[in-house]
């Protein structure tokens, strides 16, 4: 129970050290490419030198469409993804990710060792609206259970679609079910009933 106690109180400790905050240098860390196909919007950064040491915080942004920007008053996001990837020397994978407001935390063993990279899949979908008002979407990482992490990339895909609109796929067309018929119509005769009885 001891151990236990003093584990937990060095992690508090740890998680309440002040964190090296700073950020890479687009151009210099790392690179940005766009393509758009359609309401679909992929942001890829490609890490020069993407080392992130321990306790270290590093940010970088995914530079956002104009074209999209409207959201939510003309576009709604259907789906985002983040995709970061990378590798770890030492620890066992767990850092800690903010993106949108939001803090995530890696898989368990989110990062391979040195000789293999690992993706880690980040859902944006449902953050505040008005981090898409704003360019760039800024991310940030800082290794807490690992002595250093070196990213490799990181893809951000969004798929947009007009807003008001529902998102349903080609050929589909919305159809009630039939259980709701169902109960409509069990209302209506049991309506129909009262009205006859009275």
């Amino acid at each position: 129970m001891l151990k236990r106690i003093s584990l937990v109180t060095l992690c508090l400790c740890l998680l309440a050290l002040p964190a090296a905050v700073s950020a890479f240098t687009l151009g210099t860390d790392y690179t940005e490419s766009i393509n758009v196909s359609g309401n679909t919007y992929t942001s890829t950064v490609e890490f020069d030198n993407g080392f992130i040491g321990w306790l270290q915080t590093e940010s970088w942004g995914h530079t956002l469409s104009e074209d999209f920007m409207t959201v939510p008053d003309n576009f709604t996001v259907n789906s985002a993804t983040l995709r970061i990837t990378g590798f770890h020397a030492v620890g066992n994978g767990l850092d800690l990710v903010n993106f949108g407001g939001t803090c995530n935390w890696t898989a368990y063993e989110g990062w391979t060792w040195c000789w293999d990279e690992t993706d880690n899949l980040f859902d944006l979908t449902n953050i505040d609206n008005s981090y898409w008002n704003t360019s760039p979407l800024m991310v940030s990482m800082t290794p807490i259970f690992d002595l250093g992490v070196c990213l490799t990339s990181s893809i951000m895909t969004v798929n947009y679609g007009d807003a008001g609109v529902p998102n349903f796929p080609s050929g589909v067309t919305a159809v009630p079910e039939p259980t709701t018929l169902l109960l409509l119509a069990s209302g209506l005769l049991g309506a129909g009933y009262m009205r006859r009885r009275n």
